[in-house]
């Protein structure tokens, strides 16, 4: 994403100039309307220690119902058995988090990284 500038630039020259790049639109996908873009999603695992950055976004399309997304994250130590209940709530603080910040639904789903590397 860009701008273009009509007016004459300050050094003379009249012809169309362009602004810096925004952002990328190949990255950005769109879902229910929404623009997604993975930098947002970065800067909200950002405030997640108990995650990495790395991620897998899944959209999930499903036969007269709206695209869903999925985010797969690793987390950053390994999650025991005893710990089923602290990453259920970690998924759901990061599903808020995430919704505040896109305004979109988007399940999180806390998985190793083997396993997001299959899901691609």
């Amino acid at each position: 994403l860009t701008a273009l500038y009509y007016d004459p630039c300050p050094c003379g020259r009249t012809l169309v100039r362009m602004a810096r790049v925004f952002k990328r639109t190949d990255q950005m996908i769109t879902v229910r309307g929404i623009n997604v873009f993975p930098e947002k999603i970065r800067e909200v695992l950002a405030l997640f220690p108990e995650v990495e950055t790395d991620y897998t976004l899944q959209v999930k399309r499903k036969k007269g119902m709206n695209d869903q997304l999925q985010l797969l994250v690793a987390p950053a130590q390994a999650v025991t058995h005893k710990e089923t209940k602290k990453k259920e709530n970690l998924e759901e603080e990061m599903q808020m988090a995430l919704r505040r910040a896109i305004g979109l639904r988007i399940e999180v789903k806390l998985t190793e990284k083997g396993e997001r590397k299959e899901a691609r």
